[in-house]
């Protein structure tokens, strides 16, 4: 009985401490400080549904012993004079925040009640310029301290899971792929609205190569010069059994990939980039596949009958030069393009899959050529 009573009035004694005035206060302090911080923390992403600056402004510390990361490791931000500079891209109109989520809330509070610390996951997402962004499962830690009865976020680091990076960057994989494909098959098809979709605004194509006289070029198709191009056809007349279309991803960061593409006529590599959650294409660097036909023995003397200028029916000009054992075709003011034969009257090139064959009317006069490209046969009339 006498340790039955002890309990009793252990229990009682306890029960008044915790009902006493002093005890209610301080936990009614914590709730509210619990509260202000709940919202301190929602305010930091809240502001930005109404681009409220002053909102902004009053959850953060406003002095250079602010520090703040971010998930990626170039955006660590130093004080607060360079965090405000954010504000200029963050306040563009183009700039919408559609919603935000803040879960797993942890905070704790110092014993001194002046300091406190916090966790969570949050999901963030937005459109820029109409088009939609989103930052998903974010770790977020933070300290804040209370100075004149206000709560202030001091420093935060935002992190991802290195699990959910990886999915995500798999994902982020495959994404650039699907763009790579629209690009190769949309050219192929013929769909130029499949391909402008691949394009940045910035788009440029280019091959390197080097003149017969031994001059370095550049030959380049920038974005609307590539799709008038695919509007035209592309390579569509190619049997889809002879494309020869494979993708692959050879580096892949989180906004920038480099894809290699291979085809019947083509080895690209794609420069890309990821823009609010889009993979495009910014730059092609790409070589021919080389022609693996072999070179003849031919009687020679049958390229003077070649010599001349050659029309299509579009206008476009070849002119076919001749030098002792060699020949050339040369449209305008490009670099002449040699020719090898395959027969007296079949000829072809060697660093690309291309060919011309030369007919002659009855009377053994030389009258047209055909140019063999692609699977896309085109004469020129001989003119002169």
């Amino acid at each position: 009985m006498k340790g039955q009573s002890r309990a009793v009035l252990i229990a009682v004694v306890v029960t008044l401490l915790l009902s006493s005035p002093g005890a209610v206060q301080a936990g009614h302090a914590k709730a509210q400080d619990e509260a202000a911080i709940t919202k301190v923390l929602h305010d930091s992403f809240g502001w930005a549904e109404t681009k409220d600056r002053a909102l902004f402004e009053s959850t953060f510390a406003r002095d250079e012993g602010f520090f703040t990361f971010y998930p990626d490791s170039k955006s660590t931000v130093v004080g607060w004079s360079q965090f405000e500079k954010f504000l200029a891209q963050w306040m563009d109109p183009r700039n919408k925040a559609l919603g935000f989520d803040i879960r797993e809330l942890r905070i704790t509070i110092s014993r001194a009640g002046d300091a406190a610390w916090f966790s969570a996951i949050v999901d963030d997402e937005g459109e820029w310029d109409g088009k939609p962004w989103s930052s998903k499962g974010i770790r977020w830690t933070g300290v804040l301290e209370k100075g004149q009865a206000t709560w202030v976020i001091v420093q935060q680091h935002m992190s991802r899971a290195t699990d959910d990076a990886e999915a995500e960057l798999q994902a982020a994989g495959a994404d650039a792929r699907t763009a790579a494909l629209d690009y190769i098959e949309g050219w192929f098809q013929g769909d130029a609205s499949r391909v402008e979709k691949a394009l940045h605004p910035a788009f440029v194509r280019r091959i390197a190569a080097v003149t017969v006289a031994g001059d370095d070029f550049f030959w380049h198709q920038d974005r609307a010069q590539f799709l008038e191009a695919a509007r035209r056809g592309g390579d569509m007349a190619t049997p889809v059994d002879k494309r020869q279309i494979s993708v692959r991803v050879c580096d892949l960061a989180r906004t920038t990939a480099t894809v290699r593409v291979d085809s019947a006529y083509y080895v690209e590599y794609l420069s890309m980039v990821r823009l609010r959650d889009r993979w495009q294409i910014v730059n092609v660097l790409w070589e021919n596949v080389p022609n693996d036909k072999k070179e003849a023995v031919i009687d020679y003397r049958v390229l003077a009958d070649y010599v001349g200028t050659y029309r299509h029916a579009t206008g476009a000009e070849f002119k076919v030069i001749v030098d002792g054992q060699r020949i050339f075709l040369q449209q305008g003011d490009d670099p002449k393009i040699e020719f090898f034969p395959e027969s007296e009257t079949e000829f072809f090139t060697k660093g690309y899959k291309s060919a011309v064959t030369f007919v002659r009317d009855r009377a053994g006069k030389v009258t047209h050529f055909v140019k063999h490209l692609n699977y896309r046969d085109l004469t020129f009339v001989r003119v002169e």
